[in-house]
């Protein structure tokens, strides 16, 4: 589902009429059209500062409009995490959840059916916002160590892969702090492992990478998305071919 920088400003203008509230309401696709709605709903929470529950009759307003797609809330605060029982509710009915924060003013959604986190605040962009950079900037933040990258990749396309065939050894030599992991299970990964994939059936070098974040899950940003949060599927996982864990 494509939400857009109108939508994403709808939500945010709504944030903001009140900021030491929630905010809260849907995402509609009308019949016979292809862009999605903001449907605003008033929140009857207890506690509208930490949590949000949708009026029903804005719900009912908002399936007369068309099929709920995505339900949005804001955070006045700074946590960034979809709780418990907004992916339970997710996945109970069927619809993606969406998170706007205001403090660090960025947009999240849960992917119901992937088990899936994605920030969209952040689009694709080759030597800026790539696996390179996700990766580099996650262990940042996660240990505060700092991981020096390669100054081709800067300028490197889709066809890196191609002209750095051994770009992961140029890493590694560059990060004396990457300790090779001989991988045989997923059962030995541990928090903030870098784990290195050959995705593509054209080219058997390594290709991609990401950051393992416990509970069977990964963080990475595949090519023109958005970084993610998601489970280590069978695809991925059969894909892997080396890790390095920060020491």
């Amino acid at each position: 589902m494509n939400i857009n920088d109108n939508v994403k400003s709808e939500i945010k203008n709504h944030a903001l009429e009140d900021s030491k509230r929630e905010c809260c309401g849907f995402l509609v696709l009308p019949p016979k059209s292809f862009n999605l709605k903001v449907v605003k709903a008033k929140n009857i929470a207890e506690r509208p500062e930490h949590f949000f529950k949708a009026d029903p009759v804005d719900y009912l307003r908002a399936c007369d409009e068309g099929d709920i797609k995505t339900v949005y809330h804001s955070h006045i605060d700074d946590n960034n995490e979809f709780s418990n029982n907004d992916k339970l509710n997710s996945k109970k009915h069927k619809v993606d959840y969406l998170l706007y924060n205001i403090k660090a003013d960025n947009f999240f959604v849960y992917g119901h059916k992937r088990n899936s986190v994605a920030d969209i605040t952040k689009p694709f962009k080759w030597g800026v916002n790539d696996c390179f950079t996700t990766v580099r900037d996650f262990i940042k933040k996660s240990i505060a160590k700092e991981l020096i990258l390669p100054k081709w990749y800067k300028t490197h396309d889709e066809h890196w892969s191609k002209k750095h065939p051994l770009a992961v050894q140029e890493i590694i030599q560059l990060n004396p702090i990457l300790k090779n992991i001989i991988f045989t299970d997923e059962r030995q990964l541990q928090k903030n492992d870098i784990i290195c994939f050959s995705v593509s059936e054209k080219i058997k070098t390594e290709d991609h990478f990401g950051v393992y974040v416990g509970n069977s899950q990964f963080y990475h940003l595949p090519m023109n998305k958005f970084p993610i949060f998601q489970d280590l599927s069978h695809f991925y996982s059969s894909k892997i071919t080396s890790v390095y864990r920060p020491i």
